[in-house]
């Protein structure tokens, strides 16, 4: 199949083109496992990085220069860095708690690395992306509103702000 095909089909969204993108898999796993994330982690950041090409599809002024394979590729390893990057920091602050000074009664339990991500994860794609640039990537509002389609910069804020309560909620569980 060809490159431009392969683009018609996927701004079509016909799924001959997500099977052909199926043939790559391998291809793009290779880097993420080499960065030692497990098959999950792999499996979710190559599904973000096609969702993140179907959705630079979709604007007219998107140009791409490469073949598709070699886009996804570059997506896939920055994703997996990213990825990486976000648990680095989660492994600092989890770190820097001393649990031993803590005061028994004012203690909470706190959920684990493992239900923080599954909370995140679950949160679905606007939120999760805009949770991530916001507080670990550190783009401004004023940014957000532009990558991500917002018509404000207040409107962003609300965006964040739901999601952040969306997080909140599907943590409390977690917290009692």
């Amino acid at each position: 199949m060809t490159n431009a095909t392969l683009l018609q089909l996927l701004r079509q969204r016909d799924n001959r083109a997500y099977r052909e993108l199926r043939k790559y898999v391998p291809v793009f796993r290779k880097p993420l496992r080499q960065m030692g994330l497990s098959e999950e982690d792999q499996k979710d950041i190559i599904q973000e990085s096609v969702i993140h090409l179907y959705e630079k599809l979709q604007s007219p002024t998107f140009d791409i220069t490469s073949k598709v394979s070699t886009y996804l590729y570059g997506v896939c390893k920055l994703k997996g860095k990213e990825y990486l990057r976000r648990n680095r920091r989660t492994e600092q602050f989890s770190g820097e708690i001393d649990h031993e000074q803590a005061n028994p009664e004012e203690t909470q339990r706190l959920p684990d690395d493992e239900q923080i991500r599954y909370a995140v994860r679950s949160l679905g794609y606007p939120c999760r992306e805009l949770l991530a640039a916001f507080y670990f990537h550190q783009v401004r509002l004023k940014d957000l509103c532009e990558e991500m389609g917002y018509s404000s910069e207040n409107s962003a804020k609300q965006a964040k702000y739901k999601c952040m309560q969306r997080l909140k909620k599907g943590l409390q569980p977690l917290l009692s």
